[in-house]
C-alpha cells in the first residue's frame, strides 16, 4: 500500500498545496522572527535610501490617495485603541515646547488665528470648507454644518443667528447670498 496524502485543516490535499496553510505558516514564522525582519528591512532601507524614497513618493502617495476611507478608519481605530498614550504624548510635547509654539504663533499670527477658529469649529462638529476667499475684515459664516462663507464683519453681525438652534439662519444666509451675488464672488448660489 502506498503513502496516503495528509489533508490540511481546510480540506485540501496536502498542506503544501493549500494557500491558507502557507499564509498561516508565513505569518507564524514572521511573528516568531519579527525583530530579525525589522532589522533586515531597516538595513535594506538604509542601503537603498534613494530607491526607497522614490518608491514612497510614487507608490505611497498614490496608495493614500486611492484609499482615503481605509486610512481614515484605520486612524480612527488606532486613536481609539491608543487614546491615552497619544493624548499624553501630545500634552507632554505641548508642555515641553511652549516657548517655540508661542514664538511660532507670534510670527504667524493670522495663520494661528485661522487654525484656532478651525479647531473651535471642529470641536463644535462643524466643517470648514470655504466657498470664497478670505479678505481683510472678513468673518467666517457657517451657512450649514460643513460650508463657510467669508463676509464682512458688519454684515455678519447685522442679524443675530444661531446655527445649532437654527435661529435666523435662513434670514442671515439670504442676506449673505445677496451680498455675494452683488460682489460677484460666487456663482453657485440659488436664492
Amino acid at each position: 500500500m502506498g503513502h496516503k496524502p495528509q489533508l490540511c485543516p481546510h480540506g485540501i490535499l496536502g498542506k503544501s498545496k493549500c494557500k491558507l496553510c502557507k499564509k498561516l505558516r508565513r505569518k507564524q514564522w514572521y511573528n516568531e522572527n519579527i525583530e530579525l525582519e525589522k532589522n533586515r528591512a531597516k538595513k535594506w532601507r538604509n542601503e537603498h535610501l534613494d530607491e526607497y524614497s522614490k518608491y514612497q513618493k510614487n507608490y505611497g502617495v498614490k496608495w493614500r490617495e486611492n484609499h482615503k476611507e481605509k486610512l481614515k478608519i484605520h486612524r480612527q481605530n488606532y486613536y481609539q485603541e491608543n487614546k491615552e498614550e497619544l493624548n499624553n504624548k501630545s500634552r507632554n510635547y505641548n508642555n515641553n515646547h511652549k516657548d517655540e509654539r508661542k514664538k511660532y504663533d507670534k510670527n504667524h499670527r493670522e495663520q494661528a488665528r485661522e487654525n484656532a477658529k478651525k479647531m473651535k469649529a471642529k470641536r463644535r462638529k462643524l466643517g470648514w470648507i470655504a466657498m470664497n476667499d478670505k479678505f481683510e475684515g472678513s468673518d467666517a459664516h457657517h451657512i450649514n454644518n460643513e460650508d463657510i462663507v467669508y463676509c464682512p464683519h458688519e454684515l455678519h453681525h447685522s442679524i443675530w443667528h444661531s446655527l445649532s438652534k437654527n435661529i435666523n439662519m435662513a434670514v442671515i444666509n439670504n442676506v449673505i447670498f445677496e451680498w455675494l451675488e452683488q460682489t460677484n464672488q460666487v456663482e453657485w448660489i440659488i436664492v
